[in-house]
């Protein structure tokens, strides 16, 4: 089953009654379908799965955290080969878009993509930032509904002007060392 994961980097707690999830059809946000009809709180640095079958997708990965997946009647769909997924809050405001194409964004050496989510590395970079997202690591199920992102990266530059983001880079999408940031910070573009 699909499935569509969020994560407050707020500061604040939000309160996701009457948010939407929707997609873009003919160049235009479509297909709202609400996350929400009463009360659910979403604390600074939780994550919440959205799903229409909790059970089938606890069954499909196992490393889900199935008290932070909630399910709801619809969602909108979201193609596996390139789409948009759109968040609105309750004010019917765009408050984060996606839009992922597949084969130019999954680990290229893996022989299909079914079943392998996206997972974002770094919530301080753009969105839309490619670079910013990697496969799910096949040691975790290739998805993570609900929890920490196998694949999560954070900047971990510091004051240094240029910094590598570890030590040692091994690309086999087993969920460890599969990513190497080049971090750099300078006091002027260019």
């Amino acid at each position: 089953d699909d499935f569509v994961e969020i994560y407050n980097h707020s500061n604040k707690p939000l309160n996701l009654k009457n948010w939407m999830l929707a997609n873009i059809d003919d160049d235009t946000v479509a297909n709202h379908k609400p996350v929400a009809t009463s009360d659910l709180i979403l604390l600074p640095g939780e994550y919440l799965a959205f799903t229409t079958d909790k059970n089938a997708l606890q069954q499909h990965y196992t490393q889900a955290a199935y008290a932070r997946i909630v399910e709801i009647p619809a969602l909108p769909s979201y193609n596996n080969d390139s789409g948009t997924v759109v968040l609105i809050t309750n004010r019917n405001r765009i408050s984060d878009r996606f839009s992922y194409m597949a084969d130019a964004m999954h680990f290229p050496l893996l022989e299909s993509f079914d079943g392998v989510s996206l997972e974002r590395m770094d919530f301080d970079r753009p969105t839309q930032d490619a670079g910013n997202w990697h496969s799910a690591a096949q040691q975790h199920g290739f998805a993570t509904p609900g929890y920490v992102n196998s694949q999560y990266y954070p900047n971990a530059n510091g004051d240094h002007v240029f910094g590598l983001g570890g030590e040692l880079f091994s690309p086999d999408n087993d969920g460890y060392q599969d990513v190497m940031n080049f971090n750099y910070r300078f006091t002027e573009t260019g």
